[in-house]
């Protein structure tokens, strides 16, 4: 993940909530650029490429169609770990075509579910 794993929780919690307030948001801002410093260099500089990448798509937002909702909606859960997922079985649940447990609902393994 480009965000590091020791990070996410980080991350997602001064992203959480960004606000309009120009005084509150210059210091969200700057604890966004502070982790974005502490990152391990590989990760800054490949979320640097990326960003940029991103600000040529916004740029470009009336033929590309991706604005900043749009680009956060497709990348943002691509930039950070996510949870891994284990087959729950089920009673009666039949497998896939080949026999398989093809048709086994997944759920995150911090989940709490069984």
């Amino acid at each position: 993940p480009v965000i590091p794993l020791n990070m996410n929780y980080t991350f997602l919690a001064v992203t959480r909530e960004i606000t309009t307030d120009p005084d509150v948001r210059a210091g969200q801002v700057q604890d966004i650029v502070n982790l974005i410093r502490d990152m391990p260099v590989p990760h800054r500089v490949l979320l640097i490429r990326i960003m940029g990448i991103c600000r040529r798509v916004m740029i470009n937002r009336t033929v590309t169609k991706m604005d900043a909702t749009n680009i956060a909606t497709v990348l943002g859960p691509n930039m950070v770990k996510r949870p891994q997922l284990k087959k729950v079985p089920t009673a009666g649940t039949v497998g896939g075509a080949d026999g398989g447990d093809d048709d086994q609902p997944m759920v995150a393994e911090n989940s709490g579910l069984p």
